[in-house]
């Protein structure tokens, strides 16, 4: 698999563009997995689409973060509302999501003022994402031997490039 960045210094960068290329090499692999692009807002998400058994069977998937979850009017802690979230959607599968890595003390720190209603899992992410002082990147990965997947999320440069503009 071979993917052309742009020049960094560059200001005309299309990252939407970008990953979706990025997904397109990957899906034509032939790797078990594929994945297609949400692009939400300002931010894009990678998600399964489908996925061959041992078979060769290709069967349709969608992300676990699709799943619904319901929150209760309140105030949480963005790490209180995370674990909300999994605990419901760890309800509604078999394997269990974890946490992996959580990089941000802010995840502890972070309130947010939250209406009573049922929520997409992957929206309650964003709106702990947009209280945050920067981005946040998330990724799930499934551990065979565990029979579980681990929820990783990262904080983010708001511009990697900062000192090339210089």
């Amino acid at each position: 698999m071979s993917v052309s960045l742009p020049n960094p210094a560059s200001r005309e960068i299309d990252v939407e563009g970008i990953v979706r290329g990025i997904v397109a090499e990957f899906n034509s692999t032939g790797y078990a997995g594929e994945y297609g692009v949400i692009a939400s807002g300002n931010t894009l998400h990678v998600v399964p689409v489908s996925s061959r058994s041992v078979t060769g069977a290709r069967a349709a998937r969608r992300s676990l973060l699709d799943r619904e979850v319901v929150i209760a009017a309140g105030r949480y802690t963005g790490r209180e509302l995370l674990q909300i979230v999994l605990d419901q959607v760890n309800e509604q599968q078999e394997f269990q999501i974890v946490m992996g890595t959580v990089s941000s003390s802010a995840w502890a720190s972070t309130t947010l003022e939250m209406p009573e209603g049922s929520y997409m899992a992957r929206d309650v992410l964003l709106r702990i994402n947009a209280s945050q002082l920067s981005p946040i990147s998330w990724s799930m990965l499934f551990e065979p031997m565990a029979r579980q997947y681990y929820l990783n999320i990262h904080g983010l440069m708001l511009d990697p490039y900062a000192h090339l503009h210089k």
